[in-house]
């Protein structure tokens, strides 16, 4: 497992740091490459920060932090070997119940009994025809 450093960029030649407004993400939590990361303010500008890789955040600077150009704010922890690969996220909402599980193998054991006895056979058994 590897570490990936998120530096603040320069956003004007005017400026020699940036407030950190928000995190957009949370500390420990999983981010995609392209997700907005966070919020900065200069005195000139607003602007948001990209993650650049997929991996786990952890932030190095607190919200309303006075952050110097170039200095570290973040570091993603790398899982894989490609960080181009999008790694599986668990989703509560998206996960099976008990109940949908044992539905599922329920159905899956009654197809294969439905193949093994013929669909055919099971219609005509089942409507006396």
């Amino acid at each position: 497992m590897s570490s990936d450093d998120i530096l603040l960029p320069r956003a004007s030649d005017h400026t020699s740091e940036a407030q950190l407004t928000s995190w957009r993400s949370a500390n420990n939590s999983l981010v995609r490459k392209g997700e907005i990361i966070a919020t900065f303010e200069t005195k000139e500008i607003s602007l948001e920060m990209e993650a650049h890789q997929t991996g786990t955040l952890i932030h190095r600077a607190d919200e309303m932090d006075l952050v110097p150009n170039g200095q570290r704010i973040a570091s993603i922890q790398l899982f894989y070997q490609n960080p181009e690969d999008d790694p599986p996220i668990y989703r509560p909402e998206l996960s099976k119940t008990k109940t949908e599980e044992v539905f599922d193998k329920f159905w899956v054991m009654m197809k294969s009994t439905l193949t093994g006895l013929g669909i055919r056979y099971l219609i005509l058994k089942l409507f006396g025809i």
